[in-house]
């Protein structure tokens, strides 16, 4: 709660006591919880259920920071990504999703994943349906690793960004993409952890399941 809402809120009232004109929040697109569909930037708390507290928090810290900004005369923005962002020109106020809007599809990352990797026979299982049982060293290393992720691997849902667009085709920039070679980056990176390391280990081990 600290680090997400009073931290944010003490901090702008802090520099708001300057020349403070603008103040930037990094949130994230899923303060939409457990919704479906088309996701827009003007929505916020429609009384949606969470996957966890994490997203509740974002939420409340939004609001929080709208308010404080109110009060003092700052213009709050807030940044929305949908896993990673990164600071938009004048478009006061606003909130902006920071989204690939024509993302790969789970089928598509698989075969760059496998790819990049260097794996044959991988296929996408659906816990849901099929329960992940009889697994291979390498499988229960994966699975653990996804767990934290399963309901957003589930969950059906498109973030709007005409906001972000608007500003983007102002500057020249280009929307956010997520090409192969993007891809291939964030594998490169994951590969630092150490339960990324053992699942390399099981993948380059001569005994393993196809």
């Amino acid at each position: 709660m600290a680090g997400h809402v009073t931290g944010p809120q003490r901090l702008l009232r802090a520099l708001a006591a300057g020349r403070l004109r603008r103040f930037a929040h990094l949130s994230t697109a899923y303060v939409c919880g457990r919704r479906s569909g088309t996701i827009l930037e003007s929505e916020g708390d429609v009384d949606q259920a969470f996957h966890n507290t994490y997203e509740r928090v974002k939420l409340r810290g939004e609001a929080a920071l709208r308010r404080a900004g109110a009060r003092v005369g700052v213009d709050v923005r807030v940044f929305r990504p949908s896993i990673v962002g990164g600071a938009a020109p004048a478009t006061a106020g606003g909130t902006f999703h920071l989204v690939v809007r024509d993302a790969p599809t789970q089928a598509e990352l698989l075969t760059t994943l496998a790819d990049r990797l260097g794996v044959r026979g991988v296929s996408l299982v659906d816990a849901r349906s099929a329960p992940l049982t009889e697994l291979s060293p390498l499988e229960r290393t994966v699975a653990r690793m996804l767990e934290g992720y399963r309901p957003y691997l589930t969950q059906h849902v498109r973030f709007d960004d005409s906001a972000t667009r608007r500003v983007l085709a102002d500057t020249g920039l280009a929307p956010a993409a997520l090409s192969a070679e993007a891809v291939h980056a964030l594998i490169d990176e994951a590969l630092v952890g150490e339960d990324a390391r053992k699942a390399r280990r099981l993948l380059d081990a001569p005994e393993k399941r196809s």
